[in-house]
C-alpha cells in the first residue's frame, strides 16, 4: 500500500472523512447570551471545518490576544487558553447574528468576558474585577497590563475610541477614590 502522501488525491478525496468537532447551528433570532447559547445546542450541528472564512478570520486576529486576556485573569495560561476556546465555539453559535449586530467585536467580546468571570469565579483573582464594573476592568487590563494602545483595546472590546477613553476615566475616578465601604452595604 502507498503512503497517505503519495496516494492518488482522487482515492484519499473518495474516502469518509471524520468531520472533526461540530458546533451547533446558530440560534433562529436574537443576540448571543449565555441562556440562548444553551438553548442553541441543537442537534443539526455542523464541522468546525464548514465555518466561513469571515469567522476563521475574525477569531485568527484575536485569538492571541483573547488568550492573553484570559490568561491573565486566570493566573494560568493552560486555564486562559481553554476559556477562550469555549468562547470562540459560543461565537461560532451565533456567527451571523453576530455579523448582523452592531459590533461583531462587541458580541464576541461579551462572550468571552462572560466565559473569563465563569472561569474564574471559583479561583478567587479577580483583583479589579471585584472592585470595579466588568467593562472598566477589562479596560484597564487591556490597556496596561497588556500594554495595548487606546484604538486595539478599543477594537478588540468592539467599541469607539472615544468610549474607551471615557470608560478609562472612569475606572481611574473611581481607582483614585474608592468607596470607603463595598457598595452593597449602601443601602440604606
Amino acid at each position: 500500500m502507498l503512503p497517505e502522501s503519495s496516494e492518488n488525491p482522487a482515492v484519499r478525496a473518495s474516502r469518509p472523512q471524520d468531520p472533526g468537532p461540530t458546533l451547533a447551528a446558530p440560534p433562529v433570532s436574537g443576540l448571543a447570551t449565555p441562556s440562548r447559547l444553551a438553548a442553541s445546542r441543537a442537534p443539526d450541528a455542523r464541522p468546525l471545518a464548514d465555518m466561513p472564512l469571515s469567522y476563521t478570520a475574525f477569531c485568527t486576529l484575536r485569538r492571541d490576544v483573547y488568550i492573553r486576556y484570559a490568561s491573565a485573569r486566570a493566573g494560568c495560561r493552560r486555564v486562559g487558553q481553554e476559556l477562550v476556546q469555549a468562547a470562540l465555539r459560543d461565537l461560532a453559535t451565533v456567527w451571523l447574528q453576530a455579523l448582523q449586530s452592531a459590533s461583531p467585536a462587541a458580541v464576541s467580546w461579551g462572550l468571552l468576558a462572560h466565559r473569563t468571570a465563569a472561569g474564574t469565579r471559583d479561583q478567587g483573582g479577580g483583583g479589579l474585577h471585584r472592585i470595579l464594573p466588568r467593562r472598566q476592568a477589562d479596560a484597564l487590563v487591556l490597556r496596561y497590563r497588556l500594554g495595548l494602545s487606546m484604538d486595539q483595546a478599543a477594537d478588540l472590546m468592539g467599541i469607539g475610541d472615544r468610549e474607551m477613553a471615557g470608560v478609562l476615566r472612569s475606572a481611574m475616578r473611581r481607582m483614585a477614590h474608592p468607596a470607603p465601604f463595598p457598595l452593597s452595604y449602601a443601602r440604606t
